[in-house]
């Protein structure tokens, strides 16, 4: 009957090789999420400083014949206000 020796796939890798290779890892996946919070974060100062570029400009809101020119503040300001007088209008009736 022979004998079979069991051997190991990498026999020289200690506990310290298999720490620093985790710890590199998680340095990488710590670098990676740095990065991606850094873009989102690049995207969502592009998109504020959009909105308040568009809240501070004047739009025309009608038609060429009678225009309504209002800034972004006030558009939002008069859909509020139509907003809380039509819910106060359901709630009465």
């Amino acid at each position: 009957m022979e004998v079979t020796k069991l051997t190991t796939t990498a026999p020289n890798v200690t506990v310290a090789d298999v720490l620093r290779t985790i710890g590199k890892c998680l340095t990488v996946i710590a670098l990676y999420a740095l990065q991606r919070m850094a873009e989102g974060l690049c995207w969502a100062q592009r998109f504020m400083l959009r909105a308040c570029q568009w809240l501070n400009s004047r739009h025309n809101f009608a038609d060429k014949e009678e225009p309504v020119l209002m800034t972004g503040w006030q558009y939002i300001g008069f859909a509020m206000l139509a907003f809380v007088v039509s819910m106060v209008l359901s709630i009465r009736w």
